[in-house]
């Protein structure tokens, strides 16, 4: 198993910490997202491909200039209520001058900068324990040519596709290749309403 970085480690416990403090806060009596089928997928491009279910968006910090946002997609094996389980994960910090979060397009960047992708904390994680952060691969987002996110939304229902380089690590190997992200559907705890 390969373990992520611990500045990387740190970074999620606080951002899915936020997003389950804020489970209570929901309006449960909302039932017009009970028929939104959210569906993705994760391609490599060497022709493995992963399921997504499920995922999340938080603000996490509103700033003068810009807002961070941690959005998380997730296979069904994960849950988010409980901080359990074991699955597919891809992890985004997105900055953008928007509030809420609806629309736009992104690129990686290692430095915080509205429309950017923050690639310190951007990963794709194949069989990931989100309490021990052990994970089969974990592929590291970089920054290169064709980086790219963007988001839509329309009512309830958010469109997600991103395409990024990737460091891929495993106990053997690292390999560089890349990634395409594909995301319908709702956002659990999404703050960006």
């Amino acid at each position: 198993m390969r373990n992520l970085t611990r500045p990387f480690y740190i970074a999620l416990i606080a951002i899915l910490s936020a997003a389950l403090s804020f489970t209570a806060c929901s309006d449960d009596d909302e039932d017009n997202n009970d028929n939104i089928e959210s569906s993705g997928t994760v391609e490599l491009a060497t022709g493995d491909s992963y399921s997504l279910s499920q995922g999340v968006l938080q603000l996490s910090n509103e700033g003068d200039s810009f807002n961070t946002y941690a959005l998380i997609l997730g296979s069904s094996g994960l849950d988010w209520e409980t901080f359990s389980g074991i699955g597919e994960v891809v992890w985004l910090v997105v900055y953008s001058d928007q509030k809420p979060l609806t629309n736009g397009t992104f690129t990686l960047n290692t430095s915080p900068q509205a429309n950017t992708i923050d690639s310190t904390f951007s990963y794709f994680a194949v069989q990931a324990n989100p309490v021990t952060m052990e994970s089969e691969v974990a592929y590291k987002f970089m920054p290169g040519q064709g980086d790219s996110l963007s988001i839509s939304k329309d009512d309830d229902t958010y469109e997600i596709n991103a395409v990024f380089p990737v460091a891929a690590s495993d106990e053997e190997q690292t390999t560089i290749t890349s990634i395409s992200v594909n995301y319908s559907g709702e956002l659990i705890y999404d703050e960006a309403k």
